[in-house]
């Protein structure tokens, strides 16, 4: 890979960590402001801020994976930064389906029993899905920084003891990472595309609805479906770009210094980005503070 490459995948990294610490410090900044008013803060307001705190991490940890990527160091430290990496990715997915599933039972009406039961527990104790989340992903992540990956299988075509052992280990990792895929990566997906369908379904449900009766309740309901849908179907499409890089990373799949690497390389910190400009434009207050402040910079 030519070094005017890497320049330009360094400077997206600087340029996408510059807007997510801009955006997720927004977030965090605008609710931070609240509790100091003694304005109560939303259920959605408490999964924007862990969210947005998860992203920041994602980001730092992300550039300091970055820097010894270019270094080519593969030492505990790079190891260290590889796992908190992959834990606060896998926390941010999470949490991104756990919103998702919230925005659905705020939104979405289904008489099913199972709905019900999902509607009630995650409306109303929000703090069981999002502290068992970033359990499960410390649980899951940390692990990394004792797995190495220089594993040459050129150099084990003996059967001798040292050569099993690394065949062994390196069969383990295999294993470790197929299971982070899945819980960390695939399951929120699943719960995300289950939300958007959910809320897409009531959407023409209401739709019909109106059709027939043009009664205000239904306009407003309509609005609330329309906005829920919006910032569901755009965290779907960027869940599944993302869901898709980390995946080929996670599994060491690009070779070394291909185009495709530096660009799952990049991924996380454009992840961070967009994700927090999705969050604010699907919150009214956020998005009403931000509007604010810009016509005030443009005065």
């Amino acid at each position: 890979m030519s070094s005017s490459i890497v320049w330009i995948f360094s400077g997206i990294q600087v340029l996408a960590f510059l807007v997510g610490l801009t955006t997720n410090g927004f977030i965090l900044g605008v609710n931070i402001m609240d509790l100091m008013l003694s304005v109560p803060l939303t259920k959605s307001d408490f999964y924007m801020c862990y969210l947005a705190t998860t992203n920041l991490s994602l980001q730092i940890w992300t550039l300091a994976k970055w820097i010894c990527s270019l270094a080519q160091e593969d030492g505990f430290f790079c190891r260290l930064m590889n796992a908190l990496k992959v834990t606060s990715s896998s926390c941010s997915l999470l949490l991104t389906a756990a919103l998702c599933m919230f925005y659905c039972s705020r939104i979405v009406v289904f008489k099913h029993c199972l709905f019900r039961w999902v509607q009630k527990h995650v409306t109303h104790n929000y703090r069981y899905p999002i502290f068992g989340s970033i359990l499960l992903c410390v649980v899951m992540g940390l692990p990394l920084a004792w797995t190495r990956s220089d594993y040459d299988n050129t150099q084990c075509n003996k059967l001798s003891a040292p050569c099993n052992r690394s065949i062994n280990a390196y069969s383990y990792q295999n294993i470790y990472r197929s299971i982070i895929i899945l819980i960390g990566y695939s399951i929120p997906l699943f719960y995300v595309v289950l939300a958007a369908g959910l809320i897409l379904r009531s959407l023409i449900h209401h739709m019909r609805r109106m059709q027939v009766s043009m009664r205000m309740g239904h306009e407003i309901r309509l609005t609330a479906h329309l906005q829920a849908g919006c910032s569901v179907l755009s965290l779907l499409v960027l869940f599944i770009v993302y869901f898709v890089l980390s995946v080929l990373l996670l599994t060491e799949l690009p070779p070394k210094d291909s185009p495709l690497l530096y660009v799952c390389y990049c991924a996380p910190m454009l992840y961070s980005a967009v994700h927090s400009l999705v969050m604010i434009k699907g919150n009214v207050k956020l998005r009403s503070v931000a509007g604010d402040l810009l016509q005030k910079c443009k005065k």
